[in-house]
Order: C-alpha cells, then sequence, then structure tokens
C-alpha cells in the first residue's frame, strides 16, 4: 500500500481559495461554488489537524471533487508516494456535528441508503433479498436496528446491487461498506457486525454460489477472528483499530483498492476437496492470463518470448487493452535475468 502526498492547510489553502475564489465564512472556513456540481455556496473547506477538509452539501462526491482540484492545480498529487501508507488513528477524524448528516462526517454518498431527517436511513434484508428492516444512524453514529430484529437468519445491508458473478465484497458497518464501493465500483455487502459477518457469507454463498466474496475486515482483535471464520480472502488496512473507511477518507480510492488486490485466505496448508468451490476465472488479460495462477510463455530463441512478455507486462502495468484483450490494470513486477541494454530500449520504444 501506498503513501499520499497530504493536503497541509498552510501549504494548499490560499492556493485553493484564490483559484476557486472562496469567501471566508468562519475562521478557518471558506464557502463558493463547488468546482465538482457547481452548486453555489454548497461547497467550502475547512481546517482540521492541519490539513485541508473539503465538503460540499449537494454532491458528496469527495473523490470527484479532489480529482477536479488536482486539475485545476489546487489540490497535491493523487497519485502514490512510496510502498508504505500511515493511517490516522479513529481519533484523529473529524468529532460529529448535530447538524451534519453520519455520510457526510464519514465522506461518503447515501449509496445503498437514504436520508430522513439527517438521519441515515439503511435497508436489511434477508437472503431471500427482501427488505425486512431498518438501520438508523444519527450524526453522531449511534446505529439503531428495528426493533426485534432477528439476525439468526444472516441478515445484511447492500452497498450496490448484488451480482450473480464475478468479485463482491463484504464489511461490518455500512459507512466502510459504502466506502469500498465507491472506492472499488463493486457491490460491498454490510452485515450488521462482526458477529453476523461470518454467518452472512453463508448465506450469500448459498444464494450466489459463483459469486466470490472478500472481506474488507476491520483491523481489530474482532474484526480479524470473524474474518478469518470466514474461509474467505480478506485484507485489513494495517494501521491498529482502522477500518476502509478511516483510509477511505485519509488517502482516497487508491489504497483501498490496491489493499483489497493483496487479500489472502490464511488458515491451514491443505484444503479439502470438498469446500473447493468452482468459479468463474478471473482475467488479468481476458483469455490469456489469470488471476492467482502460474503461466508460463515459451519457444524457441529469437522467436519473440520477451517482446510478447514485456508488451503483456507494459499493458497490464498501465491498464492498456492487450491487442483487442481486457487488461485489469495492477503492480508488475518484471526480472530481467539479461540483455538490460535491450530491454530498456523495448520498453522506451513501447512507451
Amino acid at each position: 500500500m501506498s503513501t499520499f502526498e497530504q493536503p497541509y492547510w498552510s501549504e494548499w489553502s490560499e492556493v485553493i481559495i484564490g483559484q476557486l475564489g472562496l469567501k471566508r465564512t468562519a475562521r478557518d472556513e471558506f464557502h463558493g461554488s463547488c468546482p465538482n456540481c457547481g452548486g453555489t455556496d454548497r461547497f467550502w473547506i475547512s481546517k482540521h489537524n492541519d490539513l485541508v477538509r473539503v465538503h460540499c452539501r449537494q454532491c458528496n462526491d469527495f473523490q470527484a471533487i479532489q480529482q477536479k482540484m488536482n486539475e485545476d492545480g489546487c489540490w497535491p498529487s493523487l497519485h502514490p508516494q512510496d510502498n508504505v501508507v500511515s493511517f490516522s488513528p479513529k481519533d484523529e477524524f473529524p468529532l460529529y456535528d448535530p447538524h451534519v448528516p453520519y455520510h457526510t462526517r464519514k465522506q461518503v454518498e447515501l449509496i445503498g441508503a437514504r436520508l430522513e431527517d439527517n438521519v441515515v436511513v439503511v435497508p436489511i434484508y434477508n437472503p431471500k433479498l427482501e427488505e425486512v428492516a431498518q438501520q438508523t444512524i444519527a450524526p453522531d453514529g449511534a446505529k439503531r436496528n428495528t426493533k426485534g430484529l432477528d439476525k439468526s437468519g444472516g441478515v445484511f445491508g447492500l452497498c450496490g446491487a448484488l451480482p450473480e458473478d464475478g468479485i463482491a465484497y463484504i464489511a461490518e458497518g455500512w459507512a466502510t461498506a459504502a466506502s469500498v464501493a465507491l472506492a472499488t465500483s463493486k457491490c460491498c455487502i454490510f452485515a450488521l457486525d462482526c458477529h453476523n459477518l461470518p454467518l452472512v457469507c453463508e448465506k450469500i454463498a448459498e444464494i450466489r454460489p459463483r459469486l466470490q466474496i472478500i472481506v474488507a475486515a476491520d483491523n481489530d482483535d474482532a474484526g480479524i477472528e470473524a474474518a478469518t471464520k470466514t474461509g474467505l480472502r480478506w485484507a485489513a488496512p494495517n494501521q491498529d483499530g482502522a477500518d476502509w473507511n478511516d483510509v477511505w477518507v485519509r488517502s482516497g480510492h487508491v489504497p483501498i483498492v490496491e489493499g483489497l488486490k493483496r487479500a489472502k485466505r490464511p488458515g491451514a496448508l491443505f484444503q479439502k476437496m470438498s469446500e473447493i468451490k468452482v468459479v468463474p476465472p478471473q482475467w488479468i488479460i481476458d483469455g490469456m492470463f489469470e488471476a492467482d495462477t502460474l503461466a508460463i510463455v515459451f519457444g524457441g530463441s529469437g522467436e519473440g518470448k520477451t517482446f510478447v512478455v514485456a508488451d503483456a507486462a507494459m499493458c497490464i502495468a498501465t491498464g492498456t487493452a492487450y491487442h483487442g484483450h481486457a487488461v485489469e490494470k495492477g503492480p508488475v513486477a518484471y526480472i530481467s535475468g539479461e540483455g538490460n541494454a535491450g530491454f530498456s530500449r523495448r520498453i522506451a520504444a513501447w512507451c
């Protein structure tokens, strides 16, 4: 995972205020038109922990806002600086304001939810995908489920439509699930709490046997224990006590996507054949290279092996289609055992 340049107030506030023409309305708070949606006086910046925080009551699309500001030269780089990320402890995040809805403080959209009188309302479904209850989340984060809700049947919420196959994620809480769904553009189930998570995974596997579920775990003892109990691949942030919404608020979507790609299934060395599920292939290069497999390219000397492999590697690294084959963008490590001078020219020519 990676660390990202931070929008320090002392460095970026004057640049942002000048570029966007913001007006001061309170100490260390400036209002104006949203650079993303254009909402008049719906956008503002504020200072928190010496960093610039952006807000918009109209679009709430913080990722798009930061992207647009970066393009306008008034937001730091959105690209990683190195391979280690440090996440702030939860108590460094903004304290709640009773007038600010929970989803705004968590910097997520109302995905799979709605707002009623400043309270986030999330539908709860049973394994038949019937709505059976609701969870309400107050501005201070207090969560209440419909009175009498029976979780023994494996009830859950959804951030996005539950697909028949492919990949979906599961998390404990709604804000975490919304963060993962926004970052990955894939459905994320939320299990209400860690104790309910293994059961929900079982129920989802029954109704969607071709679906690969990856656990977006919280990094605490209960979260790791629940993720391990599922027997599924899981990943958690490297900051003790953090969840993936903490990562979203601190660093945006990139470290979430990269972090969840590292999901693994820890446990015993061997697995019973009866426990192995048949799942559709997940292609790195569609129809050619499959994820989580070992592939080999072989041929005689001078027949173009290096040309083919270097071309494929660069396409994967840049997310470029490989001669008509769709590509899943990702990091590539290329070990060049010989002919480095020639290899460098190949890469330069490719670029």
